[in-house]
């Protein structure tokens, strides 16, 4: 027998954020005309974190499509029933993220602030104060293109199940997953990328005179700048294999196993997942960013004065200065997936059916943020920095690189010297200015940040013990339960490496392990139906007139009930000693003692002393997530009645009643509306004023969940 099919599927997504609004003194108009409302943002002080508008958002327009052919050849002879043939698929993608065209504006605290006795604005100044004057610390703003971008994936398969006796069926089969990588089009797209292996023609070494490496480069070929290839190397030895088996103990008891490997939709072959529309397609085309002086100099300034301009395309060459940059590779590995199954089914006497099983799954090569190019080396801190500092600005990474004592740093590790300032390369003061002096040691200071957005350096393993019970329709009665014991360790947590909160340290790979973040040891879910015996088609009082039949027959109830652990809390610490992501507090001996009822007393909810913050400039040791540390346990019952109406033989009506929460369960906030912030202990630094650490939504109600609440529907069939 030969089946087959075509698919067309289509998706598309205008969003536009927001209207023109006439005129705005702290914005230039955007590239395609008209003035947005930017983003207002407040930082430091009482405001933080506070914001207004919609954070730089004007438009998203994305347009994906997709072919799909499949075409399947099904075979029996003998003991074998034989399955083949072949899946493809197409996708498009036109891509227009201007997510940040309207530009965002920040007002710190210290620009308000007393300069003689609070210059950081810890107990001074406002940030909204800094706002009506219209003093703008920190801006940003980037246009976009659109990005027109295709892939192709074709995967011919085989797969035999053979009777081998009466008793015992194997199940094996071989998968071909051909994922082409996307490629290309200069004349539909610059796709620029961070090539570190070239050398750039902007960033001259004032020791040798000669440009130093790590510049940019376009994806394709014959071209200015291009890096001679236009995709990735395809993958020609992914092969899927599938191996299983059943056997029949006896007649009401089957032991099942199973294994396979399966490539998921990642890689150079994914263009989605590692967001090539935004961080590769958008750099020439206009990206403005100013950053605040960490002073009481605003760092765009005055708005009337000076207004956020509107970015303009660049053009491209080697050297072009980027702020920020992404990179990719021509090798990328594809992630994959090892599942184990193990497992029995038993039925049981009344209609009743259960399984146990035991999975297991290892996925490697998954999108993660392990590489970070421009982090800083961790002995840079440690041999400059002393031990116990509470704040950064007690460093001398944080002073400027062009005062007194930051030269004597760049002069020590052996910069050179340019216009008698000692400087990672000849022309960063026109690039960066009077930057804090972290921002030299970086390993390429001609660039803010560099992403690698194909860092395929994640994994995780799953492991969990499954059991399953069913009572199939008898006596009115459905029953569906299942419970998972399980454990998920990670060293990624996202399908957006950008997305991810590890990677804090590249040099110490190993300490991103930890349980995963949205790992949950235990989950109960049971669903039933209960139709009562009476009315038509039914035991009891099936007889009668349609008065009857109406208000005695079509009655059920149901219910939904769901029973699950909370996933692990982050705990962090102040700063980013790396310069990378917020940094981790470090651990000490003794118990959590998590008590989510804290929150009613105003108190922490864990152990305070468990977590220590490791000091300005020094990397804790924690890792990123804990099994013993979770958001508090989430339960919630759903309960139903449902009464039919038979209205004749060709027209029926339900009215549907539900409930939810009904038991009117009230779940605090976790995590994410606690200070987990392990510097706000009280008597850690005595200039620190919140003394928050641990406890949920200080001075306020937050409930995590949903009060009762319920709804009714009324639906007719005819």
């Amino acid at each position: 027998m030969v089946t087959g099919g075509v698919s067309w599927t289509s998706e598309i997504f205008n969003y536009r954020q927001q209207r023109p609004i006439g005129s705005f003194a702290g914005i230039e108009p955007s590239p395609g005309g008209g003035v947005f409302l930017p983003g207002i943002n407040f930082v430091d002080g009482p405001w933080e974190p506070v914001n207004w508008g919609p954070l730089g958002w004007q438009y998203s327009i994305n347009r994906k499509h997709g072919l799909g052919i499949a075409n399947n050849w099904f075979y029996t002879r003998g003991r074998h029933t034989i399955n083949f043939g072949v899946d493809t698929r197409r996708t498009f993608q036109d891509d227009q993220e201007c997510q940040l065209c309207a530009g965002n504006l920040f007002f710190a605290a210290r620009t308000t602030a007393d300069p003689v006795n609070d210059a950081e604005g810890i107990f001074t100044g406002n940030g909204f104060a800094s706002f009506l004057l219209g003093n703008v610390d920190g801006a940003q703003r980037s246009y976009a293109p659109m990005t027109r971008l295709r892939n192709f994936y074709i995967a011919p398969y085989f797969q035999d199940n053979v009777k081998i006796t009466p008793r015992f069926t194997l199940n094996w089969g071989l998968r071909w997953d051909l994922a082409f990588p996307f490629s290309n089009d200069n004349q539909a797209n610059q796709l620029v990328f961070f090539n570190p292996s070239i050398p750039n023609p902007h960033v001259i070494s004032p020791i040798t005179g000669q440009p130093m490496l790590g510049a940019m480069a376009q994806l394709g070929k014959n071209c200015n700048g291009c890096a001679g290839w236009d995709h990735p190397d395809m993958q020609w030895r992914h092969f899927s294999p599938r191996l299983g088996f059943a056997y029949q103990v006896n007649s009401k008891t089957v032991v099942l196993a199973g294994m396979s490997f399966s490539f998921l939709n990642t890689g150079g072959f994914e263009y989605g997942t590692s967001q090539v529309a935004v961080n590769f397609g958008n750099t020439l085309y206009g990206n403005v960013i100013f950053e605040d002086n960490g002073g009481q100099i605003p760092g765009l300034g005055q708005w009337d004065t000076t207004p956020l301009p509107s970015p303009i395309k660049s053009t491209f060459s080697p050297g072009f200065p980027a702020n920020n940059t992404s990179e990719i590779h021509r090798h990328i590995d594809q992630a994959y997936s090892e599942l184990l199954t193990i497992g029995v089914q038993r039925e049981l006497p009344w209609k009743m059916f259960t399984t146990v099983s035991y999975v297991h799954s290892h996925d490697l090569h998954l999108p993660a943020a392990l590489i970070r190019r421009n982090q800083l080396d961790p002995k840079i801190p440690a041999t400059l920095c002393p031990d116990g500092l509470f704040r950064e600005t007690e460093c001398v990474l944080a002073v400027s690189w062009m005062s007194d004592a930051g030269q004597a740093v760049l002069k020590g590790l052996g910069f050179g010297q340019f216009q008698g300032l000692y400087t990672p390369y000849e022309n960063y003061m026109n690039d960066w200015g009077n930057r804090p002096l972290i921002r030299t040691l970086v390993p390429y200071p001609q660039y803010r940040d560099i992403s690698n957005p194909f860092d395929t350096t994640g994994a995780d393993k799953y492991d969990a013990l499954q059991v399953g019970f069913q009572k199939r329709t008898g006596s009115g009665l459905t029953l569906l339960m299942a419970y998972t014991f399980s454990k998920t360790i990670s060293n990624t947590d996202s399908s957006v490496s950008r997305s991810t909160v590890r990677g804090l340290n590249q040099f110490d790979p190993e300490s991103e392990w930890s349980v995963a973040r949205d790992d949950r040891t235990h989950v109960l879910s049971i669903s039933q139906v209960y139709e009562l015996p009476i009315g038509p088609g039914k035991k009891l009082l099936n007889q009668g007139g349609a008065l009857r039949k109406n208000l005695l027959g079509g009655w059920s109830f149901s219910g939904s009930y769901q029973y699950t652990s909370g996933t692990p809390v982050q705990i962090t610490a102040g700063g980013r000693p790396l310069f990378t992501i917020a940094n981790r507090a470090n651990i000490l001996p003794g118990s959590f003692d998590v008590n989510w009822d804290n929150y009613y007393r105003g108190l922490p909810v864990f152990n305070i002393k468990k977590f220590q913050f490791p000091g300005a400039w020094r990397v804790g040791n924690a890792a990123p997530f804990y099994s013993g540390f979770r958001n508090p346990f989430e339960s919630n019952e759903t309960l139903g009645i449902s009464k039919r109406f038979f209205l004749g033989e060709r027209v029926n009506a339900e009215l549907r009643v539900e409930f939810d929460n009904v038991l009117n369960r009230m779940r605090v906030c976790g995590g994410d509306k606690m200070d987990n912030n392990a510097y706000d202990v009280a008597g850690l630094d005595p200039n620190n004023t919140n003394f928050n650490f641990g406890i949920v939504s200080p001075g306020a109600v937050c409930q995590g969940n949903t009060p009762r609440r319920g709804q009714a529907f009324f639906k007719m069939t005819f």
